[in-house]
Protein backbone atom coordinates (compact mmCIF):
# COMPACT_ATOMS: atom_id res chain seq x y z
CA UNK A 1 0.00 0.00 0.00
CA UNK A 2 1.06 3.66 -0.71
CA UNK A 3 2.35 5.59 1.93
CA UNK A 4 -0.11 8.55 2.07
CA UNK A 5 1.53 10.03 5.46
CA UNK A 6 2.61 13.23 4.28
CA UNK A 7 -0.23 14.17 1.73
CA UNK A 8 -1.87 17.41 2.23
CA UNK A 9 -5.45 18.51 0.80
CA UNK A 10 -6.61 21.89 -0.57
CA UNK A 11 -10.10 21.54 1.21
CA UNK A 12 -11.34 18.39 3.16
CA UNK A 13 -14.61 17.10 4.72
CA UNK A 14 -13.73 17.58 7.95
CA UNK A 15 -17.56 18.77 10.04
CA UNK A 16 -15.26 19.07 13.17
CA UNK A 17 -12.03 18.18 14.89
CA UNK A 18 -12.06 17.87 18.84
CA UNK A 19 -9.62 17.25 22.05
CA UNK A 20 -10.81 16.71 25.01
CA UNK A 21 -9.31 15.83 28.60
CA UNK A 22 -10.89 14.91 31.49
CA UNK A 23 -9.73 15.42 35.12
CA UNK A 24 -10.93 15.55 38.47
CA UNK A 25 -13.31 17.81 39.41
CA UNK A 26 -12.31 21.41 39.77
CA UNK A 27 -14.69 22.65 42.36
CA UNK A 28 -12.80 26.47 41.74
CA UNK A 29 -14.50 26.15 38.53
CA UNK A 30 -18.25 25.91 39.82
CA UNK A 31 -17.54 28.45 42.30
CA UNK A 32 -15.33 31.11 40.86
CA UNK A 33 -16.05 33.22 37.03
CA UNK A 34 -12.60 31.96 35.33
CA UNK A 35 -10.87 35.33 35.03
CA UNK A 36 -7.33 34.09 34.87
CA UNK A 37 -8.00 31.52 32.08
CA UNK A 38 -10.26 34.09 29.69
CA UNK A 39 -7.37 36.63 30.69
CA UNK A 40 -4.85 33.96 28.96
CA UNK A 41 -6.84 32.94 26.02
CA UNK A 42 -8.89 35.83 24.66
CA UNK A 43 -6.56 37.72 22.13
CA UNK A 44 -7.34 34.43 20.23
CA UNK A 45 -11.16 33.67 22.23
CA UNK A 46 -12.31 36.65 22.85
CA UNK A 47 -16.29 35.96 22.73
CA UNK A 48 -17.48 34.80 26.17
CA UNK A 49 -20.58 32.92 27.21
CA UNK A 50 -21.48 30.99 30.69
CA UNK A 51 -24.76 28.51 30.66
CA UNK A 52 -26.08 26.19 33.77
CA UNK A 53 -25.66 22.70 33.17
CA UNK A 54 -28.12 21.01 35.31
CA UNK A 55 -26.87 17.34 36.37
CA UNK A 56 -29.75 14.52 37.48
CA UNK A 57 -29.05 10.94 38.69
CA UNK A 58 -31.00 8.19 38.05
CA UNK A 59 -32.24 5.61 40.05
CA UNK A 60 -34.46 2.28 40.12
CA UNK A 61 -36.21 1.39 43.38
CA UNK A 62 -38.28 -1.74 43.09
CA UNK A 63 -40.00 -1.50 40.27
CA UNK A 64 -40.31 2.65 39.84
CA UNK A 65 -37.66 4.73 38.01
CA UNK A 66 -36.79 7.83 40.28
CA UNK A 67 -34.59 11.13 38.74
CA UNK A 68 -33.68 13.60 40.80
CA UNK A 69 -31.29 16.91 40.13
CA UNK A 70 -28.08 16.35 41.92
CA UNK A 71 -27.01 20.17 41.38
CA UNK A 72 -26.28 23.08 38.83
CA UNK A 73 -23.11 23.65 37.06
CA UNK A 74 -21.43 26.60 35.57
CA UNK A 75 -20.16 25.72 31.79
CA UNK A 76 -17.99 28.24 30.08
CA UNK A 77 -17.90 28.64 25.91
CA UNK A 78 -14.83 30.79 24.43
CA UNK A 79 -14.93 31.71 20.92
CA UNK A 80 -12.53 33.02 18.39
CA UNK A 81 -13.92 36.28 16.43
CA UNK A 82 -15.66 34.15 14.04
CA UNK A 83 -16.75 31.34 16.29
CA UNK A 84 -15.04 28.60 13.81
CA UNK A 85 -13.07 27.51 17.31
CA UNK A 86 -14.93 26.85 20.53
CA UNK A 87 -13.46 26.15 24.19
CA UNK A 88 -15.78 24.64 26.69
CA UNK A 89 -14.29 24.62 29.97
CA UNK A 90 -16.39 22.78 32.77
CA UNK A 91 -15.61 21.34 36.29
CA UNK A 92 -14.20 18.53 35.16
CA UNK A 93 -13.47 18.52 31.45
CA UNK A 94 -11.93 20.91 28.78
CA UNK A 95 -12.96 20.42 25.19
CA UNK A 96 -11.32 22.20 22.17
CA UNK A 97 -13.20 22.24 19.10
CA UNK A 98 -12.46 23.45 15.48
CA UNK A 99 -15.29 23.51 12.61
CA UNK A 100 -13.06 24.73 10.33
CA UNK A 101 -9.43 22.90 10.01
CA UNK A 102 -6.60 23.42 7.97
CA UNK A 103 -4.07 21.25 8.70
CA UNK A 104 -2.65 19.67 12.26
CA UNK A 105 0.27 22.15 12.80
CA UNK A 106 -1.73 24.84 13.63
CA UNK A 107 -4.69 23.19 15.62
CA UNK A 108 -1.64 21.88 17.45
CA UNK A 109 -0.01 25.19 18.46
CA UNK A 110 -3.43 26.81 19.36
CA UNK A 111 -4.48 23.33 21.85
CA UNK A 112 -1.34 23.82 23.70
CA UNK A 113 -1.80 27.31 24.21
CA UNK A 114 -5.42 26.40 25.61
CA UNK A 115 -4.00 23.21 28.07
CA UNK A 116 -0.89 24.71 29.07
CA UNK A 117 -2.67 28.25 29.95
CA UNK A 118 -5.34 25.85 31.98
CA UNK A 119 -2.31 23.73 33.75
CA UNK A 120 -0.75 26.39 34.61
CA UNK A 121 -3.90 28.10 36.52
CA UNK A 122 -5.89 25.48 37.73
CA UNK A 123 -3.27 22.69 38.41
CA UNK A 124 -5.72 19.54 37.96
CA UNK A 125 -4.69 16.67 40.84
CA UNK A 126 -5.58 13.67 38.00
CA UNK A 127 -6.29 13.09 34.67
CA UNK A 128 -9.25 10.11 33.45
CA UNK A 129 -9.68 10.81 30.08
CA UNK A 130 -7.46 12.21 26.74
CA UNK A 131 -8.73 11.79 23.50
CA UNK A 132 -8.90 13.19 20.05
CA UNK A 133 -11.61 12.86 17.13
CA UNK A 134 -11.92 13.79 13.63
CA UNK A 135 -15.66 13.56 12.30
CA UNK A 136 -15.71 13.66 8.06
CA UNK A 137 -18.88 13.87 6.84
CA UNK A 138 -18.30 13.57 2.63
CA UNK A 139 -21.06 14.92 1.05
CA UNK A 140 -21.13 14.94 -3.04
CA UNK A 141 -23.94 17.04 -4.46
CA UNK A 142 -24.87 13.72 -6.99
CA UNK A 143 -24.72 10.70 -7.65
CA UNK A 144 -26.31 7.41 -6.47
CA UNK A 145 -26.18 7.24 -2.31
CA UNK A 146 -24.87 3.65 -2.23
CA UNK A 147 -22.58 3.71 -5.59
CA UNK A 148 -19.09 4.84 -3.49
CA UNK A 149 -16.80 2.77 -5.61
CA UNK A 150 -13.28 4.51 -6.21
CA UNK A 151 -14.22 7.28 -3.38
CA UNK A 152 -14.30 5.04 -0.47
CA UNK A 153 -12.56 1.97 0.32
CA UNK A 154 -15.18 -1.28 -0.90
CA UNK A 155 -14.63 -3.24 2.48
CA UNK A 156 -16.57 -0.61 4.17
CA UNK A 157 -19.63 -0.72 2.21
CA UNK A 158 -19.37 -4.87 1.72
CA UNK A 159 -22.24 -5.09 4.01
CA UNK A 160 -24.73 -2.87 2.64
CA UNK A 161 -23.73 -3.58 -1.33
CA UNK A 162 -23.57 -7.24 -0.90
CA UNK A 163 -25.40 -8.73 2.39
CA UNK A 164 -28.53 -6.59 1.65
CA UNK A 165 -30.53 -6.95 -0.75
CA UNK A 166 -33.38 -4.14 -0.40
CA UNK A 167 -30.52 -1.51 0.46
CA UNK A 168 -33.07 0.96 -1.71
CA UNK A 169 -34.97 0.55 1.81
CA UNK A 170 -32.06 1.43 3.92
CA UNK A 171 -33.17 4.74 6.30
CA UNK A 172 -29.27 4.15 8.09
CA UNK A 173 -25.87 2.04 7.59
CA UNK A 174 -23.46 2.35 10.41
CA UNK A 175 -20.77 0.31 11.26
CA UNK A 176 -18.14 0.44 14.26
CA UNK A 177 -14.62 -0.95 14.56
CA UNK A 178 -12.79 -0.60 18.12
CA UNK A 179 -8.94 -1.08 17.99
CA UNK A 180 -7.11 -1.63 21.26
CA UNK A 181 -3.26 -0.86 20.90
CA UNK A 182 -0.78 -0.85 24.11
CA UNK A 183 -1.46 2.55 25.74
CA UNK A 184 -4.43 4.17 23.36
CA UNK A 185 -7.83 3.14 21.85
CA UNK A 186 -9.35 3.80 18.21
CA UNK A 187 -12.89 3.91 17.94
CA UNK A 188 -13.35 4.00 14.37
CA UNK A 189 -17.46 4.57 13.24
CA UNK A 190 -18.28 4.60 9.78
CA UNK A 191 -20.85 4.44 7.00
CA UNK A 192 -24.10 6.34 6.35
CA UNK A 193 -25.53 8.12 8.92
CA UNK A 194 -28.24 9.79 6.66
CA UNK A 195 -29.34 13.42 7.47
CA UNK A 196 -32.48 12.92 6.32
CA UNK A 197 -33.56 9.81 9.23
CA UNK A 198 -35.80 8.19 9.41
CA UNK A 199 -36.56 9.16 5.71
CA UNK A 200 -35.03 6.76 3.30
CA UNK A 201 -31.48 7.50 2.25
CA UNK A 202 -31.46 9.55 -0.97
CA UNK A 203 -28.61 11.87 -0.35
CA UNK A 204 -24.67 11.11 -1.39
CA UNK A 205 -23.38 10.87 2.50
CA UNK A 206 -21.03 9.08 4.08
CA UNK A 207 -19.14 9.22 7.95
CA UNK A 208 -15.93 8.62 8.89
CA UNK A 209 -15.29 9.17 11.96
CA UNK A 210 -12.26 8.55 14.23
CA UNK A 211 -12.15 8.72 17.76
CA UNK A 212 -8.51 8.45 19.78
CA UNK A 213 -8.34 8.09 23.18
CA UNK A 214 -6.14 7.46 26.12
CA UNK A 215 -6.85 6.48 29.67
CA UNK A 216 -3.01 6.56 31.01
CA UNK A 217 -1.21 9.84 30.33
CA UNK A 218 0.05 12.71 32.29
CA UNK A 219 0.08 16.63 31.52
CA UNK A 220 3.74 16.01 30.09
CA UNK A 221 3.07 13.44 27.45
CA UNK A 222 -0.01 14.74 26.42
CA UNK A 223 1.10 16.70 23.41
CA UNK A 224 3.53 13.45 22.38
CA UNK A 225 -0.07 11.13 22.71
CA UNK A 226 -1.96 14.09 20.78
CA UNK A 227 0.71 13.51 17.60
CA UNK A 228 0.27 9.69 17.80
CA UNK A 229 -3.86 9.88 17.44
CA UNK A 230 -3.07 12.24 14.59
CA UNK A 231 -0.57 10.19 12.97
CA UNK A 232 -2.78 7.09 13.47
CA UNK A 233 -6.21 8.89 12.21
CA UNK A 234 -4.78 10.46 9.40
CA UNK A 235 -3.07 6.50 7.96
CA UNK A 236 -6.82 5.08 8.43
CA UNK A 237 -8.65 8.14 6.64
CA UNK A 238 -6.13 7.51 3.99
CA UNK A 239 -6.74 3.64 4.24
CA UNK A 240 -10.14 4.37 3.91
CA UNK A 241 -10.82 6.59 0.96
CA UNK A 242 -9.57 6.11 -2.67
CA UNK A 243 -7.99 8.21 -5.74
CA UNK A 244 -11.71 9.83 -6.62
CA UNK A 245 -12.01 11.68 -3.33
CA UNK A 246 -8.67 12.51 -3.67
CA UNK A 247 -9.23 14.52 -6.50
CA UNK A 248 -12.06 15.99 -5.06
CA UNK A 249 -9.96 17.12 -1.75
CA UNK A 250 -6.85 18.34 -4.14
CA UNK A 251 -3.81 17.31 -3.55
CA UNK A 252 -0.93 20.47 -2.55
CA UNK A 253 2.25 19.72 -4.57
CA UNK A 254 4.78 21.26 -2.18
Amino acid sequence: MCDYKDIKYKTNFLKEVICRVDFAPILEITDRVPVDFQNEIKSTFPKYEKKIVHQYKTELIGKITKTEQTGEFPIHYFYNKNQTQKVTLFYEHIIIQFFEYNHYPAFKEITQNIINSFVNIYQPGDYSRLGLRYINEITLKSGNPFNWENYIDKTLTYVLNKFLDNKENAARFMSQIILNYDDYKLNFTYGIFNSEFPSKIGRKEFTLDFDCYTEDFQHDNIFDHLSKFNSEIKRMFEKSIKNKLRMKMEIIDE
